[in-house]
């Protein structure tokens, strides 16, 4: 163990430790003025280190969280306990230039022989904040398309269900898919899946929820509707897919299409198994108007 020979040495230590931080560091007077910033501080910030110093704290903070800041400071000053990092949530600094910033917060009392002080100590979490988003963005959308996945569905069919009228479900499933992979390689398979994102994007309504159900079969769920609500919705899909075969060079995107309402035993998953049904009878009848053979043994339950 290292033995401090005087004050002096513990003083120089602990600036030198200030200084390394990887966070930013603010020593805040009682009153919420800025005693001492360290380096990182003014990275943060934006400030010099003589702006910061004697500066109020809710200057850093941004203008519409100013007034419960300096009440929840009041508070904290009078209770006067440490507040480990991450205990604070939701946060934002004030950057000089106006920008907001996600942080998180880790405060320390220390009494002192000029009274009681506060250290603060500032962390950026904007790259953190950012990756937390987008992984919850990849658990509840398909990386291919960027519609929403299965998992998604399931999240939120119980809410749908709950709500006021039916929920229609309109199931489609891309024609000969297999045989644009087996012939022309999955790159191609996957510009033909991506354009069908683009249809039941340009199809779905704000409150509808378009689902990549996995392969070549998606799913548009209707939310507050009824049997002419869905026909309707049906034919503006067929619409918008012929649309966009006539803008778009190259082999035209053709699917299968099935649609079902809920009711009131088996929601969601009933009308998925029905919609299915009429999907695949909708299908055969197509192979079968083109001379090719039924892929499906049966039709499924």
């Amino acid at each position: 163990m290292i033995e401090l020979q005087d004050a002096e040495d513990a003083k120089v230590i602990a600036l030198g430790l200030l200084e390394a931080a990887p966070d930013a560091i603010l020593v805040i007077r009682g009153g919420g003025t800025i005693a001492l910033a360290n380096q990182m501080a003014e990275r943060l910030f934006g400030y010099d280190r003589a702006e910061l110093i004697g500066m109020p704290i809710e200057v850093l903070v941004p203008a519409d969280h100013r007034a419960g800041h300096a009440q929840k400071r009041a508070r904290y000053e009078a209770a006067g306990r440490p507040r480990l990092m991450g205990d604070l949530s939701a946060l934002e600094a004030l950057r000089q230039n106006g920008e907001r910033v996600p942080v998180e917060v880790g405060l320390s009392p220390v009494e002192t022989s000029i009274g009681k002080l506060t250290i603060a100590i500032v962390r950026d979490v904007t790259h953190r904040r950012a990756l937390e988003a987008e992984l919850r963005h990849n658990s509840t959308h398909d990386s291919l398309t960027g519609l929403f996945n299965r998992s998604y569905l399931d999240s939120v069919r119980s809410k749908l269900e709950a709500g006021d009228g039916a929920v229609g479900v309109i199931l489609i499933d891309i024609d000969e898919l297999k045989d644009v992979n087996d012939t022309h390689g999955h790159e191609a398979g996957d510009q033909m899946i991506k354009r069908m994102a683009v249809v039941m994007r340009a199809t779905a309504a704000a409150e509808d929820v378009p689902v990549r159900l996995g392969g070549d079969e998606f799913a548009i769920l209707v939310p507050h509707t009824d049997a002419a609500g869905l026909m309707a919705k049906v034919e503006s899909l067929r619409i918008e897919l012929a649309r966009h075969n006539e803008i778009h060079r190259g082999r035209p995107l053709e699917c299968s299409l099935g649609a079902a309402l809920t009711e009131q035993r088996g929601g969601v998953a009933l009308a998925l198994r029905v919609a299915d049904r009429r999907m695949y009878e909708e299908k055969r009848q197509r192979r079968k108007l083109r001379g090719l053979p039924d892929r499906r043994s049966s039709v499924p339950p």
